[in-house]
């Protein structure tokens, strides 16, 4: 008898990504694995969504299994929103809730 694995892309979603930091140009989000029955195989890594609300956003393909990254380059004082999917060899998973975190002011020059 010959038995097929049949990869399936992730089901489920990491955890609603988090900021541990800002800066006025950059945020450091984390998240939560994928649980067990979601993750219909070994993720190999991870797709970020984020842009300025109201905005189309922007997609990183991040192939790393680090459940960190920081996105640069933003815009300071700026509400963005972000969510996280994860991906194996199957394909892409479903994207996390999306959240809002605001860079930072930075400073001021007069």
């Amino acid at each position: 008898m010959i038995y097929y694995h049949i990869d399936t892309a992730p089901s489920g979603s990491p955890g609603a990504p988090t900021s541990s930091a800002t800066t006025s140009t950059n945020i450091t989000i984390t998240w939560t694995e994928i649980a067990c029955l979601g993750r219909n195989g070994v993720i190999t890594g991870y797709t970020i969504r984020y842009g300025p609300v109201n905005t189309s956003p922007t997609t990183i393909d991040y192939t790393s299994t680090d459940r960190s990254r920081v996105i640069s380059g933003l815009i300071p004082f700026t509400n963005y929103t972000v969510s996280v999917r994860g991906v194996n060899s199957a394909g892409v998973g479903i994207y996390s809730t999306e959240v809002v975190i605001r860079t930072d002011a930075g400073e001021c020059i007069e």
